[in-house]
């Protein structure tokens, strides 16, 4: 879901204008939105309506460094064809080079500024910059005037995604630099969930391959002196031009306690989520750094809208909402902090009513803030601010816990949901000062240790042991948290929620999440478990996979490629996250390996990288060991895939 527009005290009216460029009037521009009376710079963001230490909500937005006047694209904008100078080269480089000499437009990190007499109309990323060169090209050349979509306005695309050439599919590569141009070595380049991050050589350049080219990336820029540069929705190619990244834009000023003496190494931290990917919603996207002795800080940020978060010793703590950074601009945001909320809770044993120790209460998204339950059973945390919290509950030997006080119903109690109980998810509690004790119910683990063997009896190491929830073919969480690697020796050790009145099973896998290598998975008979039992000697064995052929047309007979094919055991006792899973070829080909002998569903799925997937074509095969199966061609249905976010064309 797109964020909500900011909220500003004064309002912005529309204009039509009459507008000077590079000494050229380009007459009858339309839907220009102008900014008047904007807040000062140096009282942008310390003058906020909703600047509080313990702010809980944003009635207004605290602006960065805001100039005196600006133009801003609403939804197109029209440019007449007859006021373009023939004098801007065809080439669009050329051109891009003009425009620039003669002042009309300039680069900066996630903008192209075209002054516009006192004003500056803002284009809010590099995408449109190209646009609006490829405008004054295409204007040049009559009939019909030019239109260009504001595509930062489109709440699918993210209006920092980078422009990009077409590159081998999976490919993501480019390059990036300083405002002088200069290679920066050594930026961490963190593609969120994909395991391949890297970083800019000493030429500045990256590259990352074997990326799902099914939807667009969400990735991180990030070095120590610079703004992280985050992207939600980057299609995947070549970079047009370098990225550069910005050393020019920060938040900064000095934290103090409630009798005014500086705080140092407070942890200032700042969050520009929350924000949708093609496949997530990420609500935590963080920039940190500490005061120093002085209290002083200097957070250099990304244009964006931030929650900013202060957490400091003694258990002081601030929340300053929806504070607006804006482009090569330093903000001051001064920080004084007060007493934050104390958490106490007390750990129960859910069997015997007695005090566990050893119980660690925390959230991944707010480090420090956190408790270890003593021999009383009793912890506490400092520090915390008031509204909705969420904690994660940890601790050797425990697999669920619930809380009567929690907000949220799953995890007040023990809950059954479809026959199998959960309770291993966060605590959820609304945080308000002076708020009485919580009781924390924790469940003993079931301990299954065993190895895992090939089908020649010899241990495979590196192998997957993952619960399966028996009958469905997923998983017991929706997730792989319980899964397990093996040892040198094929040996494992995994602690598991107890089944109590429900059945799960076991499997292997020869592999690691998506890895394929040499044998099809390993199953074994369901079984029931209480907590707090021990099971040992448990042994799986791989199987010798058979492999399924076939082709994947439409309704006219026409291949298919880039679909995903999947066996799913008919007998479900796998877990989904492991089953046999590729990719049809540009023929529409596939070649399906490493399945476990029996009866498998082959499934044909579709994901174009916005909706959920879908599946479009399916079939039933028996397949034997060692055996290659030779399918007819399968239909999928709904048309010819969409072209994932192909790279725009030069």
């Amino acid at each position: 879901m797109p964020n909500r527009a900011p909220e500003f005290s004064n309002p912005r009216p529309r204009l039509v204008c009459r507008v000077v460029v590079g000494g050229l009037i380009l007459a009858g521009m339309v839907g220009v939105l102008v900014a008047n009376d904007a807040p000062s710079k140096k009282n942008a963001a310390s003058n906020a309506p909703n600047s509080g230490p313990l702010a809980a909500t944003s009635p207004g937005t605290p602006r960065a460094g805001a100039p005196a006047q600006e133009a801003m694209i609403t939804k197109e904008w029209k440019v007449p064809t007859d006021l373009i100078p023939m004098a801007v080269p065809a080439d669009r480089q050329a051109a891009r080079n003009w425009l620039i000499s003669k002042g009309i437009i300039f680069q900066g990190k996630t903008s192209a500024e075209m002054h516009l007499g006192n004003s500056r109309l803002i284009v809010r990323n590099s995408l449109d910059q190209l646009d609006l060169i490829d405008a004054l090209l295409s204007a040049r050349r009559p009939p019909a005037p030019l239109v260009i979509p504001a595509s930062a306005m489109d709440p699918n695309n993210d209006p920092h995604a980078l422009p990009v050439h077409p590159a081998p599919r999976g490919e993501f590569t480019g390059r990036v630099v300083d405002r002088d141009g200069k290679p920066v070595a050594g930026v961490l380049v963190d593609p969120w969930h994909h395991d391949d991050e890297t970083h800019t050589t000493t030429d500045g350049t990256f590259r990352m391959t074997g990326l799902n080219a099914d939807r667009r990336l969400a990735v991180r820029f990030s070095k120590e002196g610079f703004a992280t540069y985050t992207i939600t929705k980057q299609p995947l190619g070549e970079l047009r031009a370098p990225l550069i990244l910005d050393d020019r834009t920060w938040l900064e000023g000095v934290v103090t306690a409630p009798d005014g003496r500086p705080v140092a190494n407070a942890l200032i931290r700042a969050n520009q989520g929350p924000k949708n990917a093609d496949y997530a919603q990420f609500n935590s996207i963080w920039s940190e750094t500490r005061s120093d002795a002085q209290g002083r800080y200097k957070l250099h940020a990304q244009d964006d809208a931030y929650d900013v978060h202060v957490t400091a010793a003694d258990g002081l703590a601030g929340r300053w909402l929806k504070v607006l950074v804006r482009p090569n601009e330093a903000a001051t945001l001064d920080l004084p902090l007060a007493p934050g909320i104390v958490f106490l809770a007390h750990v129960v044993d859910s069997q015997t009513g007695k005090p566990v120790v050893g119980v660690r209460v925390w959230d991944w998204a707010h480090p420090g803030l956190e408790g270890t339950s003593d021999a009383e059973g009793n912890l506490r945390i400092i520090g915390l601010l008031p509204g909705p919290f969420e904690f994660r509950v940890e601790a050797s030997g425990i697999a669920r816990w619930w809380s009567a006080e929690s907000t949220w119903e799953f995890s007040r109690r023990p809950t059954v949901k479809d026959a199998f109980q959960r309770n291993f998810d966060p605590l959820h509690y609304d945080l308000t000062m002076g708020m009485k004790p919580v009781t924390i119910t924790v469940e003993k683990a079931v301990r299954v240790r065993g190895h895992v063997f090939d089908p020649n009896g010899y241990p495979v190491a590196d192998a997957t042991v993952a619960p399966a929830n028996t009958g469905t073919g997923n998983s017991l969480t929706g997730d792989t948290r319980f899964s397990v690697r093996t040892a040198t020796d094929g040996s494992f050790e995994m602690f598991l929620p107890a089944s109590n009145g429900r059945e799960y099973n076991l499997m292997a896998h020869d592999g690691g999440y998506q890895e394929w290598r040499n044998w099809g998975n390993g199953v074994r008979e369901p079984f029931k478990t209480k907590p707090g039992e021990e099971i040992e000697g448990v042994e799986l064995r791989l199987a010798i996979p058979g492999t399924v052929r076939g082709r994947v047309v439409d309704t006219a007979g026409r291949p298919q490629p880039h679909l995903e094919v999947t066996a799913r055991a008919a007998d479900l006792l796998e877990n989904r996250y492991y089953d046999p899973t590729t990719l049809t070829d540009a023929n529409g080909r596939f070649e399906l390996q490493f399945i476990r002998p029996g009866m498998h569903r082959i499934d044909i799925v579709r994901y174009d990288g916005t909706g959920p997937e879908r599946l479009v074509g399916s079939t039933t095969v028996n397949v034997a060991e060692g055996q290659i199966f030779q399918l007819a061609d399968m239909v999928a249905q709904g048309g010819a895939p969409r072209a994932a976010y192909q790279a725009r064309q030069p």
